[in-house]
């Protein structure tokens, strides 16, 4: 591996992040306690450095074009 424990760790709850920002209803403050953030800011700065667009705007374009995600 090529890539630190934290950045393992960051990429696994990203990832279930955008599961759930697809395909649940559950708020943004939820789901990144879900995922292992207690603060709901932090969240979505390290989701917008990572993915490039906002956990709102992911969940939009999910909603708007399931397959492109």
């Amino acid at each position: 591996m090529k890539k630190s424990f934290s950045s393992f760790v960051t990429e696994l709850r990203l990832k279930h992040a955008k599961s759930l920002l697809a395909f649940s209803a559950k708020p943004i403050a939820e789901i990144s306690k879900i995922v292992g953030y207690e603060n709901p800011e932090h969240f979505c700065r390290m989701f917008k450095a990572d993915v490039g667009i906002s956990p709102k705007e992911y969940r939009q374009n999910a909603k708007e074009a399931p397959d492109a995600l």
